[in-house]
């Protein structure tokens, strides 16, 4: 309740009394209900020790003050008041120790960024003041330490839960997560590029010379080829930006007598790579909306059929086409320009069961 200007003086009195025991419960108390705590992210069941947070994370909305001041006739030491908040990041339990984004003004210079700030608590607040009144009289507490006196007392000092170890933990995850998206996206992509290089490497040397897939890998990491100085995600960024390159020159040049590797028949027991070229292409206008088609006629060299698709069709099943041969190690088309992949796969098992 509040006492207003005509309150009595015993009035008062309640008044500030019923503040005071407010402002005890707002230290410590036991939840009446269930909800979720914003700092550690758990629910808070009924029966539960809770704080109040201060003003810095406050999303709700402010009530009048409670209690009584010195209008209504009460002296210096009898004046007790609050002012009385809602909102979901009210409370939290006693050990949490929440934090918010502090973004700063615009004007801020470089000594104060932007960063997460601590958020105080009551109960926090009460173990301080508790902490200091007893040091001042004490000095051994003041050097054993806040952690061994909150222990003596019974106080959660070791079950403490910091908000900004849960936010920073949650950040790492997803970045984990992207960097393993963007690795397994690249992997194909850098390991079909790879063994490109290793079969030009092969075709300039002489046909009495050793070849090894590992002496080719130790070759290129003397002459500063090897690893990569950049990050394993930067790597796979690249590798994408590079192929995308490709895909767009592809495009917009001469691509007539292009050839490339397609999967046909993904699944079944007849499915084979066959190799063909770009035969034709041609460009369709759509003067409805401005848009442009561009088709290709591609020859397969198994049969010399010509077959039409469109240009994202086309870089589709290149694309599937590379991953699968990086996936099997299949490094070429067979001579007559197509290789059934049920042969080669089980020639593969077989060697691997011996």
């Amino acid at each position: 309740m509040y006492a207003t200007t005509t309150a009595t003086r015993d009035f008062a009195l309640n008044a500030a009394a019923a503040a005071e025991r407010a402002m005890e419960r707002q230290a410590c108390c036991k939840s009446q209900f269930k909800f979720k705590c914003f700092s550690c992210g758990e629910f808070i069941n009924r029966g539960d020790k809770i704080t109040k947070c201060t003003a810095p994370c406050w999303d709700g909305m402010r009530l009048r003050f409670r209690g009584a001041d010195a209008r209504n006739g009460l002296k210096q030491g009898e004046v007790a008041f609050y002012l009385a908040e809602t909102g979901t990041r009210t409370w939290v339990h006693i050990g949490c120790n929440p934090c918010y984004w502090d973004s700063l003004p615009e004007d801020s210079n470089e000594y104060s960024p932007p960063a997460l700030r601590p958020v105080h608590t009551d109960w926090n607040s009460k173990v301080w003041w508790e902490f200091e009144d007893r040091a001042e009289k004490y000095e051994a507490w003041r050097i054993m330490g806040i952690s061994y006196y909150c222990m003596a007392k019974g106080y959660p000092w070791r079950n403490r839960k910091f908000m900004k170890d849960r936010i920073i933990n949650s950040v790492t995850r997803f970045q984990a997560i992207w960097r393993g998206y963007l690795y397994k996206r690249a992997l194909p992509l850098a390991l079909a590029q790879r063994k490109r290089e290793f079969l030009k490497w092969c075709g300039s040397l002489p046909a009495d010379q050793f070849r090894s897939f590992p002496l080719f890998c130790q070759l290129r990491q003397t002459l500063n080829y090897g690893p990569l100085p950049q990050p394993l995600w930067e790597f796979a960024e690249n590798i994408i930006v590079q192929r995308t390159r490709e895909r767009e020159g592809f495009l917009c040049d001469n691509p007539i007598g292009t050839q490339f590797d397609i999967l046909m028949d993904v699944g079944f027991d007849g499915a084979a790579i066959y190799s063909a070229e770009v035969a034709n292409h041609t460009k369709k206008e759509l003067v409805a909306n401005g848009e442009s088609h561009l088709y290709f006629w591609v020859r397969f060299h198994h049969d010399d059929e010509v077959r039409k698709y469109h240009w994202k069709r086309l870089l589709t099943l290149q694309l599937e086409c590379e991953t699968f041969k990086s996936k099997h190690g299949i490094l070429c088309c067979g001579p007559t320009g197509k290789m059934p992949v049920a042969l080669y796969i089980n020639k593969k098992q077989k060697k691997q069961k011996i």
